[in-house]
């Protein structure tokens, strides 16, 4: 957010000296008039102040159109920020998902584990040679070779 306060900032000082440059241009064309008709300047002094006040014209009008430019820009920047913010989220919320399943699917294994170590304590214990005879392991716990003599 820091980086699109500056581009407001920004943006803002120079759509400010757009609109400030267009009402200096309007001032003085309206006080040149005026000045001219009461000095009584010749046709060569009002050519002059004609392409100068033209040439403020066009830089006004760049100016204004620069401006404009930079607001288009702001505001496309804004929509790709603002995706690219949704599109983290979703990330986000797909990566926690992602954890809580796995979890769970840890937590299962853990508690079958346990469960199937619990069956062959309870066997071996109600065995009176101590040998486990007839249960079936689950894969998730490894059979053991039995030891001859004991």
């Amino acid at each position: 957010m820091g980086e699109e306060a500056v581009f407001r900032r920004n943006f803002s000082a120079m759509a400010a000296a757009a609109t400030a440059v267009a009402e200096e241009d309007e001032d003085e064309e309206e006080s040149d008039t005026s000045s001219a008709a009461a000095v009584g300047l010749g046709s060569g002094g009002m050519r002059r102040k004609k392409r100068r006040r033209a040439a403020g014209k066009v830089a006004a009008k760049g100016y204004r159109k620069l401006a404009e430019t930079i607001g288009g820009f702001a505001n496309i920047y804004e929509r790709v920020e603002e995706a690219k913010q949704r599109q983290m989220v979703e990330l986000e919320k797909q990566r926690m998902q992602f954890a809580k399943d796995l979890e769970i699917q840890r937590m299962k294994l853990f508690m079958e584990s346990q469960v199937q170590l619990k069956k062959l304590k309870r066997s071996k214990r109600n065995s009176p040679s101590g040998v486990v005879s007839g249960l079936a392991l689950s894969p998730l716990v490894p059979q053991l070779p039995s030891l001859p003599g004991r």
